[in-house]
């Protein structure tokens, strides 16, 4: 008991509390009931988090996404940062910064090499305090058994907004989606002014002039808008069609087809 009483006088370390356990493990009904009410009131706030020896680059922040054969977790980290894991065991892989303001939702491809970022951007940089517009980053995996790494490519911007849409609000924070289907990825971004739908090349897909609560169906075929009515799109029909030939390169979303 005196080697117990000892450990429970010292900083509760993730050493410490694993000691302490094993220590607990070894007492019988009489000692365990004696030493229970100390063990309960080691402070709550300084027993170690799982992530106490996790470099602060890589420590879990805000959404997650897991590869279709889930094998590969993806989750934010603080500043804008991606780290992607091996889902079994934890084993950070790749980390990579995006330049996002904030990141809000995050889309494996099918095949896994590669993870599309959305959030919010200011001026083209990561700037905290300042309206954010929509935006979303690629960001190509290459899973080199030595040295696997994440590479960011361009950011990306929706060509056409609905009014004040900011990124950065707390609506954004909940209510932004991303989604890889069979044409691409795809970025919905929401805030109290306004919603948008644009995908990998920031070609506006759709949009709205408030706010609305968006899912996408698990095939990534359609998604499903919630505001004031409850309405259901196929993202086929409103992707911007390929044009090669004169005058290819003046298509915008919304021009006239």
């Amino acid at each position: 008991m005196s080697s117990l009483d000892g450990l429970l006088n010292a900083r509760p370390t993730k050493e410490v509390w694993q000691e302490v356990c094993l220590r607990l493990a070894e007492l019988d009904e009489e000692e365990l009931a004696a030493v229970a009410p100390r063990v309960l009131s080691w402070p709550a706030q300084q027993r170690p988090m799982p992530d106490d020896d996790v470099p602060a680059e890589q420590k879990a922040f805000g959404p997650v996404a897991l590869d279709a054969r889930g094998r590969l977790l993806a989750h934010t980290a603080p500043d804008g940062r991606v780290v992607i894991r091996e889902a079994d065991g934890g084993a950070v892989l790749a980390a990579a910064q995006t330049g996002l303001t904030d990141v809000n939702a995050l889309a494996f491809a099918p095949d896994g090499a590669a993870l599309f970022a959305v959030g919010g951007a200011v001026e083209g940089a990561a700037v905290r305090g300042a309206q954010a517009g929509p935006a979303a980053r690629m960001l190509n995996l290459d899973p080199a058994p030595d040295h696997p790494s994440l590479t960011a490519g361009a950011l990306v911007r929706s060509a056409e907004l609905p009014g004040e849409l900011d990124a950065a609000s707390p609506f954004a924070a909940t209510s932004t989606r991303a989604v890889w289907a069979d044409r691409g990825p795809f970025a919905f971004v929401a805030s109290d002014h306004g919603s948008v739908l644009f995908d990998s090349v920031g070609r506006t897909l759709w949009a709205h002039p408030s706010g609305q609560i968006v899912s996408f169906t698990p095939d990534g075929q359609a998604m499903v808008t919630v505001g004031e009515s409850i309405d259901a799109w196929f993202l086929a029909g409103l992707a911007v069609p390929e044009r090669t030939g004169p005058g290819a390169a003046d298509r915008t979303a919304g021009a006239p087809r």
